[in-house]
């Protein structure tokens, strides 16, 4: 499900460049609240689907996935150095 644009007029419902994606592996109930109520970690996505690139967590994802990377590169070096 999309979230809806608000009627900012700074962010205008007409000129959308950016949608909000919830990510529902990330909700949790909101201890602040006197009534139940949720709370969601949401992605920040071009119109077209791709993460956006200047997001935080955008940002955060991409350093991960590159260390997981390097993460793997490491092993395998390591690895290869034993066998030998």
């Amino acid at each position: 499900m999309w979230s809806e644009y608000s009627y900012h007029p700074v962010f205008p419902d007409a000129d959308p460049d950016v949608q909000l994606l919830p990510d529902y592996t990330k909700v949790s109930l909101a201890p602040w609240s006197s009534v139940p109520c949720a709370v969601a970690i949401r992605d920040c996505v071009e119109l077209n689907g791709a993460l956006c690139r200047f997001a935080p967590r955008s940002l955060l994802k991409n350093v991960l996935a590159r260390y997981a990377v390097l993460e793997r590169i490491s092993r395998r070096l390591r690895h290869a150095g034993h066998c030998r």
